[in-house]
């Protein structure tokens, strides 16, 4: 039998009716397991109705579960919610609401699944961060902070597991912009929501968004003992977003390496216009300031034999003003 079969687990999955629970959910069952599907009441037919911000449900689940099955051998927090905004436009009631479900929701699975998953021979929790809970963004204050918490605490769940026998391993699960609910309701409210998708596409090194059935395969893989030496540690399904060095200084250069240019006066050629259509708007922002450095410092770009340079207006190399041109 395949290490990557879940044959008899039991495994709760929060949000089981969103896009991705529902991926999670097929692809546990494809793999020979029992998927508990659990969501709020009234959102549609779920095995156990769980409201993840209240104490008291996540009790009365454990409680229905240990009463049917006895055990649990896997528990996927799944569910999350999103909204954009920065430090200074996010309510604190938004900000509250946030945290609650993506944190608060996270931890109090992991405390009352804990005595059920003790019973399993092989215990797995998979908490589901997302690719912002490794890199900031200015518009995304609370989503940050709630998935950059539920990285952190799966690490401390798992070395807490670890003092168990059978050791209780927890793993976190950064995507990316994948396919389904969350990302339409992105591009959605935006002007243009064709352009915003593109943007978006554009992002991830691989040309792409990522598929729902992408990160149930990543998921299906840490609750089964094909990954049973894995435990702490953060799984990217993200098409490269995260290693790809997506800095601004990073895409100045490789666009100044089709040749110079005057972001308000020299016509820019259709594949730099294409390029920067699809920047991400702050991203747009950070490089018209570069830009604007680079143009007030005088930079030239002087061509070697197997290299550049920029220099200053009086012909000498500038290092401060290379420096600057970083910003």
């Amino acid at each position: 039998m395949s290490t990557l079969q879940l044959e008899d687990h039991i495994v709760l999955v929060t949000g089981a009716l969103g896009t991705l629970g529902s991926a999670m959910c097929k692809a546990i069952e494809a793999a020979g397991g029992k998927a508990i599907r659990s969501d709020l009441g009234g959102r549609g037919k779920v095995d156990i109705a769980l409201d993840v911000t209240k104490e008291e449900d996540w009790k009365a689940a454990m409680s229905e579960i240990g009463r049917t099955h006895g055990r649990l051998d896997g528990l996927v927090n799944n569910a999350g919610i999103g909204t954009p905004g920065d430090v200074e436009q996010t309510p604190f009631s938004e900000w509250r609401r946030v945290m609650a479900v993506n944190a608060d929701g996270v931890f109090l699975g992991c405390k009352y699944a804990m005595p059920l998953l003790a019973k399993s021979k092989a215990p797995s929790i998979v908490n589901i961060s997302s690719a912002s809970g490794i890199v900031g963004g200015a518009n995304l204050a609370a989503y940050n902070a709630s998935k950059g918490a539920v990285r952190l605490l799966s690490k401390s769940v798992a070395l807490s597991g670890a003092r168990k026998r059978p050791p209780v391993r927890c793993n976190s699960v950064h995507p990316a912009f994948i396919e389904g609910d969350m990302v339409d309701a992105m591009v959605k409210g935006r002007p243009d929501p064709a352009k915003a998708m593109a943007k978006l596409n554009a992002q991830i090194p691989i040309g792409r968004l990522g598929q729902p059935h992408e990160v149930a395969n990543a998921v299906v893989w840490l609750l089964s003992q094909a990954s049973s030496f894995t435990t702490g540690s953060e799984v990217l399904v993200d098409g490269g977003l995260i290693a790809g060095d997506t800095s601004t200084c990073f895409i100045v250069a490789n666009l100044l390496r089709w040749g110079s240019f005057v972001w308000t006066v020299e016509p820019l050629n259709a594949t730099v216009r294409a390029e920067l259509d699809a920047l991400p708007d702050d991203m747009l922002a950070r490089l018209r300031r570069i830009v604007e450095l680079i143009q007030r410092h005088g930079l030239q770009r002087v061509h070697g034999p197997t290299s550049s340079i920029w220099k200053g207006g009086s012909g000498k190399s500038d290092s401060r003003a290379r420096m600057a041109s970083r910003e």
